[in-house]
């Protein structure tokens, strides 16, 4: 695990327990390289998405206590937005 998904794993409660990380192609670099999309959960129901091009968090997101969710960051509709 690359140091800055450890950390916020760990930052994240249950986290780390419940195995609350997927890894997804989230785009294509000017080089050819896939970009991934990490998205790390937690049993509490927050969200967490970041890339791996530059380490950038592209979504935050907390329930809202009505079964919904609460964006702190919303999530751009792909590399386009950001």
């Amino acid at each position: 695990m690359k140091p800055v998904f450890a950390l916020l794993a760990f930052a994240l409660p249950g986290a780390a327990d419940e195995g609350g990380v997927r890894s997804e192609p989230f785009g294509t670099r000017s080089d050819g390289r896939t970009i991934q999309r990490h998205v790390l959960t937690n049993d509490n129901g927050m969200i967490v998405e970041l890339m791996d091009h530059g380490a950038a968090i592209i979504r935050i997101a907390l329930p809202d206590g009505r079964h919904g969710l609460t964006e702190v960051v919303p999530a751009p509709a792909g590399l386009a937005g950001l």
